[in-house]
């Protein structure tokens, strides 16, 4: 099974729909650099894809919103935020991503 998409969306329409293909797939800030300020390539969601991967796979979900290396106390901003708007999370795999005709599956899971 190859993971094909991922898609995060609420009741007002999509957030992210990330499409994946064939070898690696990099997620990379493409924040211009200014003279002023240096980008980092912190904060542009590498953990936060996985952790949804993750959550539609089965996981509580708790890790998108609670991060144990930090702290046990939940982001609340975050919380609401997936609870509220009603977030759906959805990930889309294909047996084959070359070929168009590859059973899709759809797995989604909201908050």
């Amino acid at each position: 099974m190859f993971l094909k998409r991922l898609i995060i969306e609420n009741k007002a329409g999509v957030i992210r729909d990330i499409p994946f293909k064939k070898g690696i797939n990099l997620i990379v800030d493409e924040t211009p650099e200014t003279l002023t300020q240096q980008t980092t390539g912190n904060n542009v969601g590498k953990t936060t894809v996985l952790r949804l991967v993750d959550y539609c796979l089965g996981s509580k979900g708790e890790s998108i919103y609670k991060d144990t290396e930090f702290s046990q106390q939940p982001n609340t901003t975050i919380e609401n935020f997936l609870t509220e708007t009603e977030v759906l999370v959805t990930i889309e795999l294909v047996e084959d991503l070359e070929d168009e005709n590859s059973e899709l599956i759809t797995i989604q899971r909201n908050f």
